[in-house]
């Protein structure tokens, strides 16, 4: 079944059963980001030189993260046939 599959994605929206993620599959991309913000919050270079540096970085991941969020929660996951 799933040589006849484009990719994972099809192949889960289609047979979720197969899949071994708990959350749906497009809030993997807001876990990859706040996970991504979250490493270049704790990069020294980032964040040393002043508070209002670190807070822009701060302000700049929180908007990041809320940005995919938002984008995660009012895009609709394509229904398949099943």
């Amino acid at each position: 079944m799933a040589r006849k599959v484009d990719n994972d994605w099809l192949l889960h929206g289609k047979h979720p059963e197969l899949s071994g993620h708990a959350r749906p599959s497009r809030f993997g991309a807001v876990v990859w980001r706040a996970r991504e913000q979250l490493q270049m919050l704790r990069d020294p270079d980032v964040i040393d030189g002043s508070p209002a540096r670190a807070a822009r970085a701060t302000v700049i991941a929180i908007g990041t993260v809320a940005v995919a969020i938002g984008t995660a929660s009012s895009h609709r996951m394509p229904r398949f046939d099943r």
